[in-house]
């Protein structure tokens, strides 16, 4: 009889045992699907913070070639204002010619 109880009470932590395998299957099983649900959302955002750097290097290359249009702009201005100055010049010792001629008798 006592073995009997034994062999019963070993059954039962038996089955037991098997739940609760069965339950930690269950529980890795939904532990891989977690950890694919994430491995996909970082690849996701690997993916956009690769856009994101693609974008960030190619507005840097369109600020350093504003930067070089502005540069260059500035020195074709600086060139004109020079050429006005110069053509101002010549102006006034024209203007000073002509007033100097129209006061000589002829």
């Amino acid at each position: 009889m006592a073995d009997e109880s034994l062999l019963v009470k070993i059954l039962e932590e038996i089955k037991l045992m098997r739940n609760d395998i069965s339950e930690l299957k269950t529980d890795v099983s939904e532990l891989k699907m977690d950890v694919s649900e994430l491995k996909s959302g970082q690849q996701e955002d690997h993916q956009i913070l690769k856009a994101l750097e693609h974008k960030a290097d190619v507005n840097k290359a369109e600020h350093d070639k504003m930067a070089m249009d502005i540069s260059q702009i500035q020195g074709y201005q600086k060139n004109i204002s020079e050429s006005i100055d110069a053509i101002k010049e010549i102006i006034g010792r024209h203007e000073v010619d002509i007033t100097v001629l129209k006061r000589r008798p002829v």
